[in-house]
């Protein structure tokens, strides 16, 4: 299982944007209705689910209740499927046989509803009824929002083969309600882009830029452009490499012309990305899109001071940065003061311990670097009898 903090995004690129997240000025912003306008899916691609199971496709779900019928949220017809997780790693699974020849197609498509908090699943593709798993693709379901996860065969182990398509639970402990909607298997017939869609001849397409074009996970920049006449929205989103993550919907004002304040997702892989744009209202928009650098994360100090008496007068110490392997990714020798500088500290959760020669236990303390924070730690000594208090998380004296 994999923590949030290591979620790395490997979703394909594709017409549809269902949600709006993440724009940060609620002046410009606004949500997406509860069901937005998507395009129809090709005749070659092989729906799953859309209002009733699919003829052919059985439930082999395990741990779970489900209702296929399910009448709110959906995303744009009668029903949707409720699936709630009993247990710890329990499965929403659909199974077909024969197995369904994998060449012709290359990836998977649905929509995910989780009300009130993100939820943790994996995908994953099996070539029999009781083996041939592929590789896990874990993601991230943002909470209260229609969000599409489309993933490319090649990320589920490029199958020849599909025999059951399974959506597991992924935290660990049973999961309440969420929602699926429009389950496909995506053709390649006609020579499907998986990254931009074919361009419509005549299609509304917005001008975009952004500035500055450059930056780092969590930095915030500015995206500006103008929308063709007639539309009301403007839907945003980040394109990455084989990922999209939705940014939100700008409202353009007089003559066409959006603003909108985006901060880089967390997570963002280093190195070209794009911002793109496509207009609100129609599922025929061609989308404009602006090139875009993500940096490495500008690195952070740690600073602070071991409480005096917790080191042995003439004996070495230092204090370690450890990751959540427990290994020491940084460390730095106390002064004979106490003091210590770690710098050049990458942005992620580390737990700070003082290893050397004590003369009592020291408190470790958990600490979370963001690009270019100065971060100011103060480590404890823990006396004998010492309880921890649950509020402040602070040792106290006996």
């Amino acid at each position: 299982m994999r923590s949030a903090w290591f979620f790395r995004l490997l979703m394909v690129f594709v017409l549809i944007f269902t949600s709006a997240a993440n724009i940060v000025s609620p002046a410009q912003a606004r949500s997406l209705p509860d069901h937005p306008q998507t395009p129809a899916l090709p005749a070659a691609d092989l729906v799953l689910y859309a209002d009733a199971l699919a003829s052919g496709w059985e439930d082999w779900s395990w741990d779970s209740t489900l209702a296929f019928d399910n009448t709110a949220p959906t995303l744009n017809g009668p029903a949707s499927i409720a699936v709630t997780f009993n247990a710890a790693y329990a499965g929403f699974s659909l199974r077909t046989t024969p197995a369904l020849q994998a060449a012709d197609f290359y990836a998977v498509s649905f929509f995910i509803y989780a009300p009130g908090t993100d939820r943790a699943l994996s995908l994953v593709l099996q070539t029999s009824d009781a083996g041939g798993e592929g590789p896990s693709f874990d993601f991230n379901a943002p909470a209260d929002q229609w969000s599409q996860i489309v993933v490319g065969l090649d990320s589920l182990g490029s199958p020849a083969e599909i025999a059951r398509l399974n959506i597991g639970e992924n935290s660990g402990a049973p999961q309440a309600v969420f929602y699926l909607d429009q389950i496909s298997i995506l053709s390649s017939a006609g020579g499907a882009n998986a990254d931009i869609p074919a361009v419509i001849p005549g299609a509304p397409k917005p001008t975009i830029s952004v500035d500055p074009a450059h930056g780092y996970a969590g930095q915030v920049v500015q995206v500006e452009g103008v929308a063709p006449a007639g539309f009301g929205g403007v839907r945003l989103a980040w394109l990455f490499d084989g990922a999209t993550f939705n940014a939100g919907e700008a409202i353009p004002g007089e003559a066409g012309a959006y603003t909108a304040s985006l901060e880089v997702p967390a997570g963002a892989p280093e190195g070209a990305a794009q911002v793109c744009a496509a207009v609100s209202g129609t599922a025929q928009g061609v989308f404009g899109c602006a090139d875009f650098t993500v940096d490495p994360a500008a690195p952070g100090t740690v600073n602070g001071l071991v409480e005096a008496g917790l080191i042995d007068p003439g004996q070495a110490a230092e204090v370690q940065l450890l990751n959540q392997a427990g290994d020491a990714l940084y460390t730095a020798l106390l002064s004979p003061s106490g003091g210590f500088v770690l710098d050049g500290v990458r942005p992620g959760l580390y737990l700070a311990v003082v290893v050397g020669q004590l003369a009592h236990p020291a408190a470790s303390e958990e600490i979370l670097i963001s690009a270019a924070s100065d971060i100011g730690l103060s480590i404890r000594a823990i006396l004998a009898g010492a309880e921890l208090d649950p509020v402040s998380g602070q040792y106290c004296s006996p």
